[in-house]
């Protein structure tokens, strides 16, 4: 659909280029951007209603521990590239 309508305002560049004189993001890009923004609004949230998906890590035991979220165990690649396990693991800073 992005690559629609910019076709129709800049219909003789190539698609990055269009992107680039219009100054838009990727589709992908935004969708990450606005996925990152939810995720951490569910996280400093504690009275969201999906904030209990969210695993807070509470074990101290080793430094591999050191982390802030406990993404769920997956055993298939399409459950880990989900939203919660994914993001949990993108922003599973050390503290």
């Amino acid at each position: 659909m992005q690559a629609s309508a910019t076709k129709i305002i800049e219909p003789d560049l190539e698609y990055l280029e269009r992107l680039k004189v219009l100054d838009l993001p990727t589709l992908s890009d935004f969708i990450n951007t606005a996925s990152e923004s939810v995720f951490k609004k569910i996280a400093r949230n504690e009275k969201h209603p999906l904030f209990n998906r969210i695993v807070v890590n509470q074990a101290r035991v080793s430094s591999r521990l050191n982390t802030v979220y406990r993404p769920p165990k997956c055993r298939t690649q399409k459950r880990f590239d989900s939203f919660f396990p994914s993001y949990m693991s993108k922003f599973n800073q050390p503290f």
